[in-house]
């Protein structure tokens, strides 16, 4: 009797579910829903990976393109310092600033700032004749051979004594769809380098 006692019970115990029972029966709903989570999460990562990589194309894109502008700028100006003419015919059409205005970021001396014009009399009268003590001081500086001052003084284009010339080149760069969507709304972007130099007139 107990014997058979025991394995009435022994029968039961194993006639009762187990956790492990029930976890492999719901084994191919959560196989499915842990399957539909993991596409998901792959295909958000495979959207940000994307973007990083896009991102990262442009940004060297636009670094080589300043590299090559700015080569191509350095020559034109290595040339024209070495030439034996006169080149500050280049700067006869330079503008004069009296004064300069952020642009929207903030940042002076960007491209989106602007400044205020002037002319060659505003320069004489703010830089030029307050380079002496006193305006008689003109007088003996006018007297002396090809004093520097003293050209500057009397030249109607003034910039042009200032020995520097300009080298420039500028490229656009195609922005890809990604950059254009979430970083700058534009087809491209130009890149524009300027190198000023010393004429050297013709020394090297």
């Amino acid at each position: 009797m107990v014997v058979a006692a025991v394995r009435t019970i022994a029968e039961a115990a194993h006639a009762v579910p187990t956790e492990s029972d029930s976890a492999m029966r719901s084994t191919p709903m959560n196989r499915a829903s842990h399957g539909g989570q993991a596409i998901v999460e792959f295909l958000i990562g495979l959207v940000a990976v994307l973007t990083l990589l896009a991102g990262l194309f442009q940004i060297a894109s636009l670094i080589a393109t300043h590299t090559r502008t700015m080569a191509e700028a350095r020559r034109q100006a290595a040339l024209l310092a070495v030439q034996e003419t006169d080149p500050g015919i280049l700067l006869s059409g330079a503008s004069y600033i009296r004064d300069w205005q952020p642009g929207r970021d903030g940042k002076p001396y960007t491209r989106d700032d602007t400044f205020t014009p002037a002319d060659a009399i505003a320069f004489h009268h703010i830089m030029v004749e307050r380079a002496v003590p006193a305006p008689s001081a003109w007088e003996i500086l006018n007297q002396t051979r090809n004093h520097p001052l003293g050209s500057l003084h009397g030249a109607p284009n003034p910039c042009r004594f200032f020995g520097l010339i300009r080298g420039s080149d500028h490229k656009t760069v195609p922005l890809v769809p990604a950059a254009q969507n979430l970083f700058y709304r534009a087809n491209a972007i130009e890149v524009r380098s300027d190198v000023w130099m010393t004429w050297t007139k013709g020394l090297y």
